[in-house]
């Protein structure tokens, strides 16, 4: 029953991200010299008229996301956007991307995002590959390279032994490279003292990355019940087991499996 639950689980649940248009009162070509704005305008009004023109945002998407970027000219978002473009994103990435991350359009692309691209290119990621991880996950862009980046990449090559899995990993779950490994995954690997083999840790890790950047706690006693429901460690069933475990609290657990008794599913 209880594998059953996990599997289920496990392959159920893409979020479409939808451009809006704007209003023909803000359409402009990209050519046009938004500096007319600056002088007549605030920083704010000029920072929404440019996200209506540039990233094709709706007023009220205009309006929110200027809540946390403002400029007054229009050089470094220009240079941001045309450094994107060279580097293959599309106008639907480049938009998103913005809307994550909208600080972003203040950064010295030479300085500061250069490197980080160039560094990705180096281990594998072509730039189509790139242009799709970064607009899905673009706090990557915000992470230091050399404190935080190649750290991480070094860990998880370390651990895998592999450059293909270490780069597989890393594009199924991008935060594997930002989130903080001293605190999550280091702890989360050290599992063998509970009874998973060390081979299962690295699956985990492989197959799910984000399993292990867990608070550490928890997944202990995610393994712990596991063990107790009679499903044993060791095996690939507990890939199944931690990934429905982690989605669902204790409550919604104990409903699935009462649904299943009352059906005559045992609990193995």
């Amino acid at each position: 029953m209880f594998y059953f639950i996990f599997r289920t689980s496990f392959l159920h649940g893409k979020q479409t991200i939808a451009a809006s248009q704007s209003s023909n009162l803000f359409i402009f070509k990209r050519s046009i010299g938004l500096r007319l704005f600056s002088n007549s305008s605030n920083g704010h009004s000029f920072t929404v008229l440019y996200l209506l023109s540039k990233c094709g945002f709706s007023p009220e998407l205009a309006s929110r996301v200027s809540n946390f970027v403002h400029f007054e000219t229009p050089e470094k978002p220009d240079s941001l956007i045309v450094f994107l473009e060279n580097h293959g994103f599309s106008q639907t990435q480049i938009a998103n991307l913005i809307k994550r991350q909208p600080t972003l359009l203040l950064s010295d692309t030479e300085k500061t995002l250069l490197p980080k691209l160039e560094f990705l290119y180096s281990i594998g990621f072509s730039r189509p590959e790139l242009a799709k991880l970064l607009s899905s996950y673009p706090l990557l862009l915000k992470s230091s390279l050399k404190k935080q980046i190649i750290p991480s990449f070094n860990l998880l090559r370390n651990l895998f032994q592999s450059h293909d899995k270490t780069v597989k990993a890393i594009k199924r779950y991008t935060g594997i490279l930002v989130y903080d490994s001293e605190s999550y995954l280091c702890p989360n690997m050290n599992k063998r003292g509970i009874g998973v083999p060390e081979s299962n840790i690295l699956m985990l890790l492989n197959c799910q990355p984000r399993a292990l950047l867990f608070n550490p706690v928890r997944l202990k006693e995610i393994v712990e019940e596991i063990k107790r429901m009679g499903i044993d460690s060791s095996t690939k069933k507990l890939l199944i087991a931690v990934r429905a475990l982690r989605s669902m609290t204790k409550s919604t657990l104990e409903k699935k499996i009462d649904v299943y008794r009352r059906w005559g599913w045992s609990d193995q």
